[in-house]
């Protein structure tokens, strides 16, 4: 990091080094800098991302020297980094980098990008089977019970459509969000959007259906 510092400094760009968080922190606090680059061997970077996401509305964070590991780079991104090279980047890159941030700019290398994307791609691929495993798990009544909850209908009103107990209704609600690992109503209502499962009282599958009330 010295030689990042000394290349950094000019007449109108100060840069200071800091040993640990606490440091950081204090620098964060005091002379509020518009970039801070932190090294990633040797400190809790995501961690400190996070506390300078949470506290500093003017720095933004750039984190250096990260393994050549999808996982460890997104996790950097997802904590809130602005940039970030791996340790096999050259001085130029990061200096690159350094210069987007100044601009406003986030720029990704090439080499970032080829180690990023898989694991983006990978994680999306295993979100849709985990939501994929979910919804199979539902019944054919909690499905139409999840289309009705989307259009508002309460407990009781649901009994009413389908015929069933009060209690019943419940259950199935109930059922439902430990099911898909929700909480409330709202939820799943919105799941049933995003996720096709809008079906009629009889079971019919539509995107548009309105339940007849009895």
């Amino acid at each position: 990091m010295c030689a990042i510092k000394s290349t950094l400094e000019t007449d109108e760009v100060a840069a200071v080094g800091c040993e640990n968080a606490a440091e950081i922190a204090a620098h964060d606090r005091n002379f509020r800098p518009d970039i801070i680059i932190l090294n990633a061997s040797g400190l809790e970077f995501s961690f400190i991302i996070k506390y300078l996401r949470n506290s500093s509305q003017h720095s933004r964070v750039m984190v250096c020297g990260l393994r050549n590991c999808g996982a460890e780079i997104l996790a950097v991104i997802e904590a809130g980094a602005a940039a970030c090279e791996t340790i096999d980047g050259s001085l130029e890159d990061l200096l690159a980098n350094v210069q987007a941030l100044c601009d406003g700019e986030t720029i990704c290398s090439p080499r970032v990008a080829r180690i990023l994307f898989p694991e983006v791609a990978a994680n999306a691929g295993a979100k849709l089977c985990s939501e994929e495993r979910q919804i199979s798990r539902l019944t054919r009544r909690e499905r139409q019970i999840i289309s009705l909850i989307e259009l508002g209908l309460s407990n009781k009103q649901i009994a009413n459509e389908l015929s069933i107990g009060l209690q019943t209704a419940k259950n199935h609600v109930h059922n439902i969000l430990e099911k898909l690992q929700l909480r409330r109503r709202a939820e799943a209502a919105r799941y049933a959007r995003e996720n096709g499962l809008l079906i009629d009282a009889v079971g019919t599958s539509t995107s548009t259906s309105t339940p007849t009330h009895r």
